[in-house]
């Protein structure tokens, strides 16, 4: 996500289409727009890693499904790329 970030502050840095007080407010916006849903999802993550007792119950529904480290990834936007391919 830091590089992204840089990427994202660089590109607004380098476009000069805004001026600098505007810049603040729109990197903000890009900013929520691609990391606040990679940090909600470990946000949740986290919190039911720390109460293990009340995630015990949902053990037998996990192991059986490997496609939620897919949904892990695409919802912690591991799957996304920032800089859209040429």
């Amino acid at each position: 996500m830091a590089m992204q970030s840089a990427w994202l502050l660089a590109r607004a840095l380098t476009a000069r289409q805004r001026e600098l007080d505007d810049l603040d407010a729109a990197g903000a916006v890009a900013w929520a727009r691609h990391f606040a849903p990679p940090v909600g999802a470990a946000s949740i993550f986290a919190h039911v890693a720390m109460r293990f007792d009340k995630a015990r119950p949902l053990l037998p529904v996990i192991r059986p499904l490997p496609a939620l480290l897919t949904l892990g990834a695409r919802l912690s936007s591991k799957t996304t790329q920032v800089i859209a391919a040429a």
